[in-house]
């Protein structure tokens, strides 16, 4: 007989009063529930502790809630709860989405498939699609990927990742080797979503579920960048008028920049080969220029779409970044 799944659910909050008894209660609704909640609590200031204390009295599985004393933001919050968790398997949780019945079944499903082709000390990540809903919970699309933009890559998606992530966190599931060698999720990257793809992605595999397996929530008080659709019509007549913002991309080059030389020190420390075509974007968005450019989209990194890579050449070929580089 087949032992049941360890999987911890690593939930972090802040402030979550509004939505978090709704996503509570999806995890008891889970077919296959978790071997336990490991809850950070980011020094709220509303009920969500208490929420999150009446929570642990009636779930059927162990709730273990810590606070920090100061905010750690949300890299950090989620480094620790992933660090905490025990089980063989770890599913991030924001605190305002709902998961559907079969979120964790399903992943595990596809987990315990990849295992067995590419071996249980392999690297993987099980990530899914997601219905957009308001804060009524209507729905307002069905394909919340679709919506902004993005789709899953299956052949080198390394190459994809380092320009735009397609792994939401909320709908992943994680094998523990892959959080070994991702922890501790450096401070400086964008999130931590996409930072633990990248090292899937380097170290191991990447599966996708097509169907959405989570209710995302969109509102106002969202704490991701992916809280909002992004349209890249809007961004290119922005660009063309001139009402964009030149510090929105200059800190998005800086990131991507800092996220791409973090992987190099990563999968250096892990004693892995490190790809080429990764020194190669490194050292194109460090110099900038046309030749830069060329080099890494003829290495094949390109963001998803003819826009979204037109957009991504014209700005490492710009290079307005650069400067503020030169400063740090």
């Amino acid at each position: 007989m087949e032992a049941k799944p360890r999987i911890s659910i690593a939930l972090c909050t802040y402030n979550g009063e509004k939505f978090l008894k709704g996503q509570l209660d999806s995890y008891l609704q889970q077919l296959l529930p978790p071997c336990e909640v490991v809850a950070c609590d980011d020094a709220s200031s509303d009920s969500t502790r208490v929420i999150l204390e009446e929570f642990s009295h009636r779930a059927p599985f162990p709730v273990r809630i810590f606070h920090n004393e100061k905010n750690l933001g949300l890299i950090k919050n989620f480094s620790k709860a992933a660090s905490l968790c025990t089980g063989d398997y770890i599913a991030f949780s924001d605190q305002d989405d709902i998961w559907l019945p079969d979120k964790l079944d399903a992943c595990y499903r596809m987990m315990k498939k990849a295992e067995q082709e590419h071996g249980d000390d392999t690297p993987l990540l099980v990530h899914s699609d997601l219905r957009l809903i308001d804060s009524h919970n209507n729905i307002i699309a069905p394909s919340y990927l679709k919506v902004i933009g993005v789709k899953h890559v299956q052949k080198e998606p390394l190459k994809s990742i380092l320009v735009r992530n397609f792994v939401l966190g909320c709908t992943s599931l994680c094998n523990k080797i892959l959080i070994r060698e991702s922890l501790p999720f450096p401070e400086i990257i964008m999130n931590h979503d996409g930072w633990v793809a990248m090292i899937a992605a380097s170290r191991g595999k990447i599966l996708f579920i097509p169907e959405a397996k989570v209710l995302y929530r969109h509102h106002d008080s969202n704490v991701t960048a992916w809280a909002k659709p992004f349209s890249y019509t809007e961004y290119l007549k922005a660009l063309m008028t001139g009402r964009l913002s030149p510090d929105r991309d200059v800190r998005m080059q800086i990131w991507l920049l800092h996220q791409a030389e973090e992987l190099e020190r990563r999968l250096a420390a892990l004693s892995d080969n490190v790809p080429t075509y990764l020194k190669r974007y490194i050292h194109a968005l460090r110099k900038g220029g046309i030749m830069n450019t060329l080099n890494i989209i003829l290495s094949g990194i390109r963001a998803p779409g003819f826009i979204p890579t037109l957009l991504f050449i014209y700005r490492i070929a710009r290079g307005r970044h650069i400067q503020y580089i030169k400063q740090m």
